[in-house]
């Protein structure tokens, strides 16, 4: 979607893209660097964008030691890639400020602020409200799979007892895995004993964990997506941010309750290895036939947990519940507009007609279950208290 904007620069405009780590920010770069109609600079480490960049690809670390390099400069976009790691305490805050985009909202010196996200809550409690206005669009998994964006899942459910079943359950799950698989175990010391375990198997293993060099890092990265190992196994070091649309198996050994992190792993995944193509088709039949032709037609997922774990996050839980976030808001939609056309009023509908206080009972349920039947009277909930239609105001 980034990638895309470059199409909207105009003669002398510019683009900044911000990412939290080295491996978006490098895959990014080649992104853009492939569409050929711009000049892609990058500032990360020893690499400084020159100045006839109008595409300007940094992590955010990178930008915020560099911003008087840059705070003359006039951006039509700023796309910050991962948004939810932007808050009011940290460098997001001192670098979008700069264009007027921080949370005193200066004068803006930019067209549009972009944040995209897979997982826009955080655990700390602030939100991207700081910084943008509305949600442009937003997807469910399972609206991205329906509409052939994702590649549809198969999905297998494995419980084990501890750790060494745990292990040959991975590599049970990889004998009947299409290759090549990304394997996300518990703890960065299962890695080691995962992958020795696999590559006693015969298995040719890279693995990411944080306190590896950048080298070894990409080199174990380039090792997969370039096809000469066949399994990545990572703790957290891959969760975010990674494309592998290579991968045509996900097995999960280490379980979770956080539903963020359960869908930056699957995420990883979910890709359509033509996935650069799939804007050039114009139809979901279109999209959805050529996933259906291409070689990874079907993404498989080993759900490997711990049911132990409290609120335990599976992918069936993932699923269904933007399933019902969709269904909910079609229904509540529907009865809405239902409401607005034919009755302006639930309370002006009770003091006028009060042979439709069933009906409109009926419908305030539907709005969110506000109305409970207690010994024949219906009561209205309205914050921690409850009333009575005769106690209501029709004012």
């Amino acid at each position: 979607m980034a990638a895309e904007l470059i199409s909207y620069l105009g003669n002398g405009e510019r683009m900044l893209f911000i990412a939290p780590t080295r491996e978006i920010t490098v895959q990014f770069a080649r992104n853009a660097a492939r569409r050929g109609d711009c000049v892609v600079g990058v500032e990360m480490g020893g690499r400084h964008a020159p100045r006839s960049a109008n595409v300007i690809v940094a992590t955010a670390a990178a930008m915020y030691r560099r911003l008087d390099r840059w705070r003359h400069a006039n951006f039509k976009y700023i796309v910050v890639d991962e948004g939810h790691h932007a808050a009011p305490d940290n460098y997001y805050e001192d670098i979008l400020s700069v264009w007027g985009c921080g949370t005193a909202r200066g004068e803006e010196r930019v067209e549009k602020l972009i944040f995209l996200t897979a997982t826009p809550r955080r655990s700390d409690g602030w939100g991207m409200g700081h910084f943008i206005d509305e949600v442009a669009f937003e997807y469910s998994i399972r609206w991205g799979v329906e509409n052939g964006w994702l590649v549809r899942p198969i999905v297998e459910k494995v419980d084990y007892e501890d750790a060494l079943t745990a292990r040959v359950a991975v590599a049970d799950a990889l004998r009947r895995a299409p290759l090549p698989a990304i394997v996300f175990v518990s703890s960065v010391k299962e890695i080691h004993k995962v992958s020795d375990h696999l590559r006693s198997l015969d298995y040719v293993c890279s693995v990411a964990y944080g306190t590896q060099t950048a080298e070894e890092r990409r080199k174990n990265i380039s090792d997969f997506a370039e096809g000469r190992s066949d399994v990545m196994v990572a703790h957290m070091a891959l969760t975010e941010g990674w494309d592998a649309p290579e991968a045509k198996s996900l097995i999960i050994e280490r379980g979770t309750n956080s539903p963020v992190l359960y869908t930056q792993m699957v995420g990883r995944l979910l890709r359509p290895s033509i996935g650069h193509i799939l804007g050039e088709y114009e139809t979901v039949e279109e999209r959805l036939a050529a996933i259906a032709d291409s070689d990874k037609p079907i993404a498989y997922i080993f759900d490997i947990s711990d049911e132990k774990i409290p609120g335990l996050v599976t992918f069936a839980s993932l699923y269904d519940s933007g399933a019902k976030m969709a269904d909910k808001k079609s229904e509540r939609e529907k009865v809405q507009k239902e409401i607005d056309e034919k009755m302006p009023s639930v309370f002006e509908l009770i003091a006028v007609e009060p042979d439709k206080i069933e009906k409109s009972s009926v419908i305030v349920n539907l709005l969110g279950d506000s109305v409970e039947d207690d010994d024949g009277i219906e009561w209205i909930r309205h914050g921690d208290a409850l009333y009575t239609y005769a106690d209501a105001d029709p004012t």
